[in-house]
């Protein structure tokens, strides 16, 4: 399974408040979203900002969710991650990892 694109903000910032209420917003109102391009499969809020995982078409999804919620990263849900894994949460760790280590 090729990984899917990862799309981000310009701005992004290593230095966001996990558990602010802006965040907390954005999770509750983009947590489970389904429209007719794309489905928000699993959503956290990190030092980037929140990200979001999708199923569906993730440049829509991106588009969609920065601009209407403000969601810095969106890519699509890679569920095959082997054993023993919490896709959604690994993945995200990744992708944090990658752009603030």
């Amino acid at each position: 399974m090729t990984p899917s694109k990862v799309f981000t903000g310009l701005d992004l910032s290593c230095d966001n408040d996990v558990s602010s209420d802006d965040a907390k917003t954005i999770v509750e109102q983009v947590g489970g979203l389904v429209t007719d391009d794309y489905t928000v499969k699993f959503l956290q809020s990190t030092q980037l900002g929140v990200v979001a995982l999708v199923d569906g078409d993730t440049a829509r999804a991106f588009q969609e969710l920065r601009d209407n919620y403000g969601v810095v990263v969106v890519t699509g849900l890679d569920e095959d991650r082997g054993p023993g894994t919490v896709s959604g949460f690994s993945q995200i760790a990744e992708i944090v990892a990658d752009r603030c280590d």
